[in-house]
């Protein structure tokens, strides 16, 4: 990160900076016609209990490096591309706006402040207005090198967002037909009222740019984890500016939801239904005390923050999980009302396992975070295995285990109280949980990368045909079927486990033919065709980056790599499939969670079962 400290003097205590954009052209040099700017900024401090009015502005960072000149308080400093294409469309088009009112192109610009506003000077002999305009830009408001500033005035955001005049939310420059996407929503034919009026709907349906809408939809912004926090703050108008286009956050949904509800309408192969719009307003409802769709729970919200981008991991935590105490507050009894603190000083590890306490405080019968937990791809753990690592993709990433079966199973009620404690330093756990059964047999494919088999699908071919060979050996080890440890079997349960990533959704099991294979002698048969057929490409990238498992009661399964024979499986409360955990004399530890033909769920598991302490560090 650049350091622009030196343009930055200390604030004082519940003070914030807001900024104030002047556009300079160059020297008596100026052209009309240039549509590059200079733009000056003046940082001024403000209390948070008395500031002047404000707008804040929601945008992305982006992944490039400083490259853009502009200067604060006097001083050169370099900005990303993204802000600086904002200001460049923002002040470029209040000088058009203000060409077309006089009639003057040759006029510089040159003190005009944000959208257009006069500043002092611009005419000698005329008054000096008062009028001035300020923004709120965290990238350049907070000195981002200062960490113990940053904490401060990050934990300040909510309230710096709700005390805005206005939220401007900035999805990038004109591309892709933006505009026709952006029109698209504006010209949504709304009633005065709650109801929209039939007439012009059916035309304004027949126009819709679906590409257009469905790219705009897929912008960076919309995958961002700030964003979520800043678009959903309650009782302050928001709008949406892409380009030269804006429209506001209330007109966008209204025609979103819409498209959402219009059943039967021709589009050309992309749905422009926009769901992340759809979940921030459910967030934006609850936030504003209104009814909402979306229950809102801290689990909820760190799943959220687990699958939305974050250039730094801490702000997985840090952008979302606030909402629950600002959700929670009044109700929320006094040993529970410590939220996770707000601290850059702090590693990543440590503030998923503040954010983990945090959750299995509110919900202690309810472990289902613990779903999150899987070991290093190597079999090794990380600090403390019972708490998720929220930057690993492979709890967020399509095409796995993960996110195609375990997240998408509803979670159980729990039928005991686990007895969940914390060791006096908050480091270990202890639950009570049913030992179900051991790992006799793991094959893991070589290799655990799953970016570089995405890359090489003949890799990852190869990859898969060698898991089903392997199965195949397991399953059918004389080349004929037998009754399978859970009921029916052995090729009804092969079929089942071939299938997980489609029963979750409700689509019939349908036959995989591994016996049939197996008995053409399938150790030997390079490519088994028929099998391959049956899979759908993203199924087999996804299994040839699976650990394929037997317990010693000869049920199958799958598992994230990592798993190893002697490893243990568990039944928590709260958890719908069993967690494989692995001991060390006595403390256990994490290793993830696995699909059991027969055993992924808790009313497979038998009324004899007994529950079994467990100490997890």
């Amino acid at each position: 990160m650049q350091d622009n400290s030196f343009i930055y003097s200390p604030l004082g205590q519940d003070e914030f900076r807001l900024l104030r954009l002047r556009w300079v052209q160059g020297d008596d040099d100026y052209n009309h016609e240039d549509t590059r700017v200079l733009v000056e900024c003046e940082l001024t401090h403000h209390s948070l209990d008395s500031s002047p009015h404000y707008t804040a502005l929601s945008y992305t960072w982006g992944t490039d490096l400083p490259s853009r000149r502009t200067k604060i308080n006097g001083k050169s400093i370099l900005i990303r591309e993204n802000l600086y294409s904002f200001f460049n469309q923002l002040l470029s088009q209040e000088h058009r706006n203000e060409t077309a009112r006089t009639g003057d192109r040759s006029i510089p610009p040159s003190n005009r402040g944000l959208e257009g506003k006069q500043e002092q000077g611009s005419n000698p002999g005329e008054p000096k207005p008062s009028t001035e305009s300020y923004w709120w830009i965290d990238a350049l408001c907070i000195n981002q090198s200062d960490l113990p500033e940053r904490s401060a005035q990050v934990t300040q955001m909510r309230r710096i967002y709700s005390q805005a005049q206005r939220i401007a939310i900035w999805l990038g420059p004109a591309a892709d037909e933006s505009d026709l996407a952006m029109e698209a929503y504006r010209s949504y034919p709304r009633a005065a009222g709650s109801r929209t009026p039939k007439e012009g709907i059916e035309e304004w349906f027949k126009s819709l740019p679906h590409d257009a809408l469905g790219k705009l939809a897929q912008r960076s912004w919309w995958q961002r984890v700030w964003v979520w926090q800043e678009a959903t703050t309650p009782r302050v108008p928001i709008e949406f500016w892409c380009g030269t286009s804006r429209v506001s956050f209330d007109d966008m949904y209204a025609a979103n939801e819409a498209i959402g509800k219009r059943k039967n309408y021709p589009y050309d192969g992309v749905f422009p239904y926009n769901n992340n719009l759809y979940a921030m307003r459910q967030l934006g409802a609850s936030r504003a005390g209104r009814s909402a769709t979306i229950y809102i729970s801290p689990l909820w919200l760190l799943d959220e923050g687990t699958r939305l981008a974050a250039t730094d991991p801490r702000d997985r935590v840090y952008a979302l999980l606030p909402i629950w105490d600002e959700l929670q507050r009044e109700n929320m009894p006094q040993e529970k009302k410590k939220s996770v603190p707000i601290d850059y000083q702090l590693d990543a590890e440590e503030v998923f396992r503040l954010a983990t306490v945090y959750t299995l405080k509110h919900l202690p019968r309810r472990l289902e975070i613990l779903k999150k937990c899987i070991c290093n791809r190597d079999g090794t753990f990380r600090r403390y295995s019972w708490v998720p690592d929220m930057s690993d993709e492979r709890i967020s990433k399509p095409w796995s285990l993960f996110v195609d079966f375990f997240a998408r199973q509803k979670a159980p009620e729990p039928d005991f109280d686990p007895e969940l404690k914390f060791s006096k330093d908050m480091t270990a756990i202890s639950i009570r949980a049913y030992l179900i059964s051991f790992i006799k047999y793991e094959y893991s494919p070589i290799g655990r990368n799953e970016d570089v088999i995405a890359l090489d699908p003949d890799l990852w071919e190869a990859r898969y045909r060698t898991w089903i060979r392997k199965l195949g050996e397991r399953a059918f080890p004389n080349f004929e079927d037998r009754p399978y440890a859970g009921g029916g079997l052995v090729s009804a349960a092969v079929d089942k486990l071939l299938t997980f990533n489609r029963m979750v959704a409700g689509v019939p099991v349908k036959h995989w033919p591994v016996l049939e294979v197996a008995k053409f002698n399938f150790s030997a048969l390079p490519d088994p065709q028929t099998v391959l057929r049956s899979g759908p490409r993203e199924f087999k990238f996804g299994m040839s980056c699976t650990s394929l498992i037997e317990t010693r009661d000869g049920y199958l399964g799958a598992a994230m790599p990592g798993v190893r024979v002697g490893d243990a499986l568990v039944g928590i409360p709260g958890i719908s499939c069993p967690v494989a955990l692995r001991s060390d004399r006595g403390i256990w530890r994490i290793v993830g969670c696995i699909y059991v033909v027969g055993l992924s769920d808790r009313k497979s598991w038998g009324p004899e079962i007994e529950t079994t302490e467990f100490v997890i560090t």
